[in-house]
């Protein structure tokens, strides 16, 4: 058996023991389908037994389609190219991305593996995550604000007071100013890491 050979049986084996949820496909040099899973088939809407021996790219729609075989002929082995799509013709409107690796034989590319990934998910997740992000930069801008102006303002009238008093008060002010330097030490420290 030759090296590609084992690689796809190999690859396929897997595929199949671990029920792949994800589609995958394994192309030739040139781009066209050596072996697809049946997800990959579906996301396609076209048939398993139809699907192999067809231009990958001839599955995408049109203006896809050079930038896709540009894509592929350019693949240089130990790469990877992503190519992210919105099933525009297909059953729905989720984005996708496909992840192709080339394997290289003797600095030459012998087949190209993709794999299909549905990215509705991680893109929930990076929206869900730039929100709770925003919402943490306008508490600490609140925080900032309602504390660090205040703070602020006390200093400023603490050191007129201490200008114009005799040393006792002096004393009883350098303990003020000792305070609000904490609290601000402590506000700082909540803004930078959320902790106390």
């Amino acid at each position: 058996m030759r090296f590609h050979e084992e690689a796809r049986t190999s690859i396929c084996s897997h595929a199949l023991d671990n029920k792949q949820q994800e589609g995958l496909l394994i192309l030739n040099p040139v781009g066209r389908i050596i072996y697809a899973t049946r997800p990959a088939a579906d996301f396609f809407n076209v048939r398993l037994a139809n699907i192999t021996g067809k231009l990958f790219t001839s599955l995408f729609p049109s203006p896809e389609q050079q930038h896709l075989l540009d894509r592929i002929h350019h693949l240089k082995p130990n790469t990877v190219a992503r190519h992210r799509t919105t099933k525009g013709r297909w059953k729905d409107s989720d984005t996708h991305t496909f992840v192709m690796h080339p394997i290289a034989s003797h600095d030459r590319s012998i087949m190209i593996i993709v794999t299909l990934q549905n990215t509705r998910l991680l893109d929930q997740l990076r929206f869900e995550r730039d929100l709770l992000l925003g919402q943490e930069r306008t508490c600490k801008e609140a925080i900032s604000h309602h504390f660090f102006n205040p703070l602020a303002i006390a200093k400023g009238y603490l050191h007129l007071a201490s200008d114009k008093c005799d040393d006792d008060i002096k004393d009883m002010l350098s303990a003020i100013d000792t305070v609000l330097d904490r609290i601000e030490k402590t506000v700082t420290t909540v803004i930078n890491t959320g902790d106390l």
